[in-house]
């Protein structure tokens, strides 16, 4: 059935996207920090907009659009910079939001959610580790007589995206019971700061990466 796809052994596919959705990075850093600073629905909301934004590569592949980032090492060390200035910016901002109080906090998250969204989405498109997923990797389980077709990459997008998707859902919700308890106003301040901490120093890891060897 899947030969008629174009696609083949995609158990080992599946394993693959899931190994690398439980791979702490960009995006797991993002969606557990948002999750602690905003609680479970801001957590969610930001688990689908990575989704989203892994939606938007897996069709820039299916068309051949994101396969410039390969050609290009430049454009690739762009988007990488890019990626880290990104995380940077939520770091300060995280940092800068844990003087609020509780409920203005909650009450600020709440008013922000299409802002939360799209910051999620910006974060999976700037997320190299995703787009190198899909243009080095995805093509190895598409039948070469099928390599030019669109929908055997679509197949494959809406399994990483199923997986991808539940793991980010699942990792919102445990740091949601985490957060529960960290309602009490200085260790909410302790958790804001602990959060971009951690996006600060993975934007800093990203960095080092990017130094020529």
């Amino acid at each position: 059935m899947w030969g008629d796809a174009g696609v083949h052994s995609l158990g080992v596919f599946v394993a693959s996207a899931l190994l690398l959705n439980l791979t702490p990075g960009a995006d797991t850093a993002f969606v557990v920090a948002r999750t602690l600073a905003g609680g479970r629905t801001v957590g969610i909301l930001s688990a689908i907009g990575i989704s989203c934004g892994s939606v938007i590569q897996c069709l820039l592949v299916a068309f051949g659009l994101s396969s410039l980032l390969i050609a290009e090492p430049r454009v690739f060390l762009l988007v990488q910079g890019a990626g880290v200035a990104w995380l940077g910016v939520i770091a300060v901002q995280l940092w800068r939001s844990a003087d609020h109080g509780v409920r203005t906090l909650q009450a600020a998250n709440s008013a922000a959610g299409l802002r939360v969204f799209v910051q999620a989405v910006v974060t999976n498109l700037l997320n190299p580790k995703v787009a190198l997923f899909f243009v080095a990797l995805m093509p190895q389980f598409v039948h070469p007589d099928h390599a030019t077709h669109a929908s055997p990459y679509l197949l494959l997008g809406a399994l990483f995206l199923l997986t991808g998707t539940l793991v980010s859902v699942g990792q919102a919700v445990m740091a949601a019971r985490l957060s529960a308890a960290l309602r009490e106003p200085q260790r909410w301040r302790l958790t804001q700061r602990l959060s971009a901490t951690w996006l600060a120093v993975l934007a800093l890891w990203m960095a080092w990466q990017l130094l020529p060897a």
